[in-house]
């Protein structure tokens, strides 16, 4: 955990302040019938949560504050006992245009489902690059995730810049096939 005087104190205090408008935003888009004060108060009463919570390192902080801004409404939106909401109504009572619970619950769906298949198609290309020789596995590394471009790597390695080509085209047919075999 880190230290609340330390990064990560510091860190969500920066994003609380850098972002307020847009958080304020986001509140008064999904229910109108709060008021900017309201929003206001909403937004500290979750930046104090999380504040006092005793949390593990947050690799994604907005997308981290969004959720816990979204439950928080959920919760709020819970409390007030509308008998007469409905699944696929606006959440805005006063019939302005705004998403509906089915609307916001296959938005979260299809995000969970998208970041799924994301991390499977990265777990693949990590399988599949881990199957290249280690030529190829060399440049395709170099080249795509540290950034190194075949002339700098021509004059490291000692290799000719067509070599480094030419290897680094067939990583990439052979990366290809392994992926298509596995859709």
């Amino acid at each position: 955990m880190q230290d609340k005087e330390g990064n990560f104190g510091q860190e969500l205090t920066d994003f609380f302040q850098r972002e307020r408008s847009r958080l304020v935003a986001y509140v008064r888009k999904s229910f109108t019938d709060h008021k900017a004060h309201e929003a206001e108060d909403l937004i500290q009463d979750v930046f104090l949560r999380l504040w006092e919570a005793d949390l593990d390192p947050i690799d994604n902080l907005a997308g981290y504050v969004f959720q816990a801004l979204r439950n928080r409404l959920t919760d709020l939106f819970r409390r007030k006992n509308w008998d007469e909401a409905s699944l696929d109504r606006p959440l805005n009572p006063d019939g302005s245009e705004s998403a509906s619970w089915l609307e916001i619950l296959a938005d979260l769906r299809q995000d969970q489902a998208g970041k799924l298949e994301a991390q499977e198609r990265e777990e693949a290309l990590f399988r599949a690059v881990d199957q290249l020789s280690d030529a190829q596995k060399s440049v395709f590394i170099a080249t795509e995730i540290e950034g190194w471009t075949f002339e700098e790597l021509s004059e490291l390695w000692d290799e000719p810049l067509g070599t480094l080509l030419s290897r680094k085209h067939r990583a990439l047919q052979s990366l290809r096939k392994k992926i298509q075999k596995l859709r």
